[in-house]
């Protein structure tokens, strides 16, 4: 089932954090949460993005907060323009072929 990232989400993780673990790696989540709310600012739905598939093609699509584009930003293979991406895209054939 797809869902879309909400903050009754967020809360839900930092819910599951505090009965996981300890105050100290609590307040490192804090801090790396604090740090995607901000960056969660962009995009927003409506918003172009490209990245780069499996097989190296740059491409584009329109953010709607599915589930997918919730993963691609999470592993940082969204960008904001496609001369990025295709930096991005050639980082990762450089370090492919090592």
């Amino acid at each position: 089932m797809k869902y879309k990232r909400s903050r009754e989400k967020v809360v839900y993780d930092i819910q599951t954090i505090i009965s996981d673990t300890s105050l100290n790696q609590f307040d490192k989540f804090l801090l790396i949460k604090d740090k995607f709310l901000e960056k969660a600012e962009w995009p927003t739905c409506g918003n172009k993005y490209w990245y780069v598939d499996s097989y190296g093609t740059i491409v584009d699509e329109v953010w709607d907060d599915c589930e997918e584009e919730f993963e691609l930003k999470a592993f940082g293979n969204m960008f904001r323009t496609k001369s990025e991406a295709i930096r991005a895209r050639d980082k990762i054939r450089e370090v492919l072929k090592q």
